[in-house]
């Protein structure tokens, strides 16, 4: 995919395009593609790029990556809406009467599942599609197709011959969320479903014979001039992630610092910002990791492990390998960061080849970083360094301190000097979205927790607060044991409003957990319906808590806009 916007090249200091592009697809197609991609590579921004071999301007973009020897450039494979490189004569299966290929992936789709497609056709022009590409004089970094052909079932096999016949190290295999944009229709859902499951196995076989699906985190650590300091975990990785950026800040600048990743700006972005000198700060996800190999922060930590995302992964088990794939490469002079208070993520220790630091809030660590009392210390080599007290510390609650133990000791271990890491941690008031209050009504105060998207993560937001909470739950339900977080329920709310597809179990879970059914409300799929039952029923020194522990996708895009739309309905009550 590529992206074009206004841009001068010898400017680039001054430039407004913020995205960087990856790669660049359909080179060769047209010669004002090509002419973007040479913008777009003399103004720092791209790396890489796909030329299509039956495109019409594939003589001119061979000219140009022959010239261009910072471009990689990959083999963009077609089957759909362009122009083969055989005589039609030759593959009468794959074309129209009109001599070119159909116009998109679901005519193909259906042709081949109809049995109207002829594979030694697709094989011949495909290995013909490589040669045209070879004998200009380029030996592709890797492959990918138009519109994603090469995933579908029978081409993905061929594709992967070709790509090992021609010693290619890796092949793209898209990423289909379900969710994104405006939705389309249950067409569109359908089509995504089967993209993201054709994608996966895609990915699988490229495996087992030897080829190499790269993750944007991976490309990102190849392009880094600068270290990365990486945070993963089941919950508190964002609050992590951005407390730590400020702290890297401290040591390498404002403006040499970039924070990216799962936070939801690119990785592969924030290292090219940073470049030499500079620190970066990642989030990363264990979906992130299905497809590192190589990735090695040079600091990384592990936050937590509770379940999440199992019907992604399959098991607990492998959800946290994923996790542990993020220190695999790491070796001494790396550090890695691990919760003591968590039984999975202490017993990482006995799987790195680095040296570990720990951090706990329950446990007087010999070294690490640790609650002492009410003060927050760092020990190492026998020094014992006092930060802050936790009445100084800007973010509140006992989850909230062990995302600062974590930042801390990262920060520390990155060098950035005691005094430095005290000032950002009296700052730092939160993020966006987790435990956020944003509103005082009649007494009441109202929280936004919409990143709460796990029992896990919703338990922390209630042990925040003694009692007397009125908490909006569900929606797009994970699945998850409701028996630990039903019983704080039970203890600390007053009353329970759900909302989604959750609503059904979690009100079962909640009246087995001896919650009373009179208090339990059922809003439906409407979050207006869900803010104004709060509003009635909330009473001084009550708070209004939204803590889902459900992720958004039956009703939103995204926690964030389930977020935005809780806090201006609420708003305006006012």
């Amino acid at each position: 995919m590529y992206r074009i916007a206004a841009l001068n090249p010898k400017n680039t200091e001054e430039m407004h395009l913020k995205q960087i592009i990856v790669n660049a697809d359909d080179f060769g197609r047209h010669t004002l593609i090509n002419r973007a991609v040479e913008r777009g590579v003399c103004g720092g921004l791209l790396r890489s790029a796909t030329i299509m071999p039956g495109g019409a301007a594939f003589d001119d973009a061979a000219a140009l990556a022959a010239r261009t020897p910072a471009l990689g450039v990959g083999i963009h494979l077609t089957l759909v809406n362009g122009n083969p490189v055989l005589p039609p004569a030759e593959i009468p299966s794959l074309v129209t009467e009109a001599g070119v290929f159909v116009d998109d992936h679901t005519a193909l789709t259906v042709r081949l599942l109809r049995g109207s497609v002829n594979l030694d056709e697709v094989r011949a022009e495909l290995a013909a599609q490589l040669r045209r590409v070879e004998a200009a004089g380029i030996s592709p970094t890797h492959a990918d197709s138009h519109q994603h052909m090469h995933v579908l079932p029978g081409i993905i096999d061929i594709v992967l011959d070709l790509c090992k016949e021609a010693r290619l190290p890796a092949m793209r295999a898209p990423r289909a969320p379900l969710f994104v944009g405006d939705f389309g229709g249950v067409g569109q859902l359908i089509g995504r479903t089967g993209l993201a499951v054709l994608a996966r196995r895609a990915a699988a076989k490229a495996k087992r014979r030897g080829i190499r699906i790269t993750s944007e985190v991976e490309l990102a650590a190849t392009l880094a001039k600068s270290p990365i300091f990486a945070v993963t975990g089941t919950n508190g990785k964002t609050t992590t992630t951005t407390l730590l950026g400020l702290l890297l800040a401290e040591k390498f600048g404002k403006e040499k610092t970039r924070v990216g990743g799962n936070i939801g700006y690119p990785l592969s972005e924030a290292v090219l910002e940073a470049g030499e000198g500079g620190a970066v700060a990642a989030e990363i996800s264990s979906y992130q990791m299905e497809a590192t190999e190589r990735f090695r922060p040079k600091v990384a930590a592990v936050l937590n492990v509770t379940p999440d995302h199992i019907k992604r992964h399959g098991s607990m088990e492998v959800y946290q390998a994923m996790k542990e794939r993020l220190f695999r490469e790491m070796a001494t002079g790396d550090w890695l960061v691990l919760n003591y208070d968590d039984e999975r993520t202490r017993s990482m220790k006995e799987r790195a080849a680095c040296p570990v630091f720990f951090f706990s809030r329950r446990e007087a660590l010999e070294e690490g970083a640790l609650l002492l009392g009410d003060k927050l210390v760092l020990r190492q080599d026998g020094e014992e360094i006092v930060l802050v007290t936790t009445a100084e510390l800007g973010i509140k609650g006992a989850h909230n301190v062990e995302n600062a133990l974590a930042a801390a000791a990262m920060a520390h271990l990155a060098g950035i000097e005691a005094e430095a890491i005290r000032r950002v941690l009296r700052s730092f008031k939160g993020v966006e979205h987790r435990i956020e209050h944003f509103l005082d009504l009649a007494g009441v105060a109202w929280y936004n927790d919409s990143k709460a998207t796990n029992t896990d993560s919703a338990i922390k937001a209630l042990e925040s607060f003694s009692d007397g909470i009125v908490l909006i739950a569900g929606g797009d339900d994970k699945m998850t044991d409701l028996t630990d977080f039903m019983h704080l329920v039970s203890e600390r709310c007053t009353e329970l409003i759900l909302v989604g597809d959750a609503a059904v179990r979690f009100a079962e879970a909640a009246r087995a957990a001896g919650f009373p059914a009179a208090h339990i409300h059922d809003a439906a799929y409407s979050m207006k319906t869900a803010v104004y039952i709060a509003r009635r029923l909330a009473k001084p020194p009550a708070v209004v808590l939204l803590s889902p522990a459900c992720a958004s996708f039956d009703m939103f895009d995204g926690f964030e806009e389930r977020g935005e739309v809780f806090k201006r309905l609420a708003r305006e009550l006012a």
